[in-house]
This record gives C-alpha cells, structure tokens and sequence, in this order.
C-alpha cells in the first residue's frame, strides 16, 4: 500500500519459513513500548509467533516492523480471537491499523473463519474506533469491563 510518505509491506508470517529469530527483538521492542509492564511474555510471544495454526500480520516499512497483529483459534467453530494489535509509538495516526486489519481479515477468510472476536480498549477511542469501523458487522457488543490493560469492550465481528 502506498502512502504518500512511505511504502508499507504487509507479511503473512510463516513459522515454516522464517524463523522467529530474525523478528524476535523489534516484535518484543514493540509490544515493550506499546504495553510496559501490562506486555505479553517473550515467551508468550515466541509461542504465539510460532504457533503454525495462529495468522500473524506483520506491517513494515522496508526492513523495520512498525507494527504486528494475531489471531488464534477461538474455542467457538470458525472464530478467529485477535490477541493483540500494536503499531510502533511514533507510527500511530496513520491508519496503519487499519491496513493490519484488512490483511488479517483476507488471510482469515481464505482459511476459512466467519467471526473474529477481541476485546477493545477504551482508553484512546479504541474501542468506539472498532464500533464505527465494524458498525454493520459487529454481531455481538460487550459492556465495557475490566482487564489489566484498563476498561475494554468485547466484540464478535462477522468477516
């Protein structure tokens, strides 16, 4: 996608094909910047990255990861359940989300997923942006509740 600044690449990450190794710092770089102390484990993230049945969206910016999304299998048939989404600090406000959130959904489709679901943090209109972004999708839309990253809303969104 080109952007009047910059051209993004969109990578499927493959675990067969690439190793965890060569992504493993600015991934965990990224996660540490986006989250603190509230990150997922670098051994969490290690075991998700490698996880063959997992769809891992990496965005970058010639040879740098700006940011990552990933679903897993959810316990419900044809439902995808996004871990988590980040964009690198000085990378945000530029509708980067979107763009890993379109590539996540065709992957997700072409193996044959319905729903995704995820919970969406309040804080910073994240979850009013998934709201009016999804509005004729969303199938199902959660109270806000409480988890360690702060209030969130769950949503199941129909791909």
């Amino acid at each position: 996608m080109l952007n009047q600044e910059n051209t993004y690449e969109v990578e499927i990450f493959d675990p067969t094909k690439r190793s965890w190794e060569d992504i493993k710092e600015q991934i965990i770089s990224i996660e540490h910047e986006a989250f603190g102390d509230k990150s997922f484990s670098d051994e969490d993230l290690s075991n998700d990255f490698q996880n063959v049945n997992n769809v891992v969206v990496l965005l970058k910016d010639s040879n740098n990861i700006l940011g990552f999304v990933y679903a897993e299998p959810a316990n419900k048939e044809e439902t995808a359940l996004i871990c988590d989404i980040v964009i690198e600090k000085k990378s945000r406000q530029k509708h980067l989300a979107g763009i890993l959130m379109d590539s996540l959904e065709e992957e997700l489709k072409k193996r044959k997923y319905k729903y995704i679901e995820m919970d969406a943090a309040v804080a910073n209109n994240f979850a009013e942006n998934i709201s009016k972004q999804y509005k004729s999708r969303i199938v199902e839309q959660g109270e806000p509740h409480d988890s360690i990253w702060g209030k969130q809303v769950f949503f199941r969104i129909k791909l």
